[in-house]
């Protein structure tokens, strides 16, 4: 459901330009990568979409999330910092490339820097 939310922050923001949009994705992946997840207002409204759909929350390990959490908040600054430079082609192409990970994960389930986290660990330790 964060991914989901992201992208359509994403999606709104190749749309209309709005640069609020991005600060607002930077200021809450911050707050997201610095480990108070329970803070941000995406993750907030996360819960209680799951929560009004009577879904049950699904525990996830917490390396590889915070690991793709980190990472979309270095794509998110580099967005805003691409936007603030008056470069709105390279902003939308960019915001568009963001929603390609988010968009996995929101519609399939699939966290490509969770998959990217366990690759690299495996590198690391040098199993299969």
């Amino acid at each position: 459901t964060t991914a989901g939310l992201a992208t359509i922050l994403l999606a709104l923001f190749a749309c209309c330009g709005c640069v609020a949009v991005v600060w607002f994705l930077v200021a809450d992946f911050a707050i997201r990568a610095a480990g108070l997840g329970r803070h941000s207002p995406v993750t907030l409204l996360s819960r209680a979409l799951v929560s009004l759909s009577g879904a049950k929350p699904r525990m996830v390990d917490a390396g590889p999330i915070r690991f793709a959490t980190r990472v979309g908040f270095a794509m998110v600054l580099v967005l805003l910092i691409v936007t603030l430079a008056g470069l709105p082609r390279f902003a939308f192409v960019l915001a568009l490339f963001i929603m390609l990970p988010t968009g996995l994960a929101a519609a399939f389930d699939f966290c490509l820097a969770c998959w990217l986290y366990s690759l690299i660990a495996r590198i690391r330790t040098g199993s299969k």
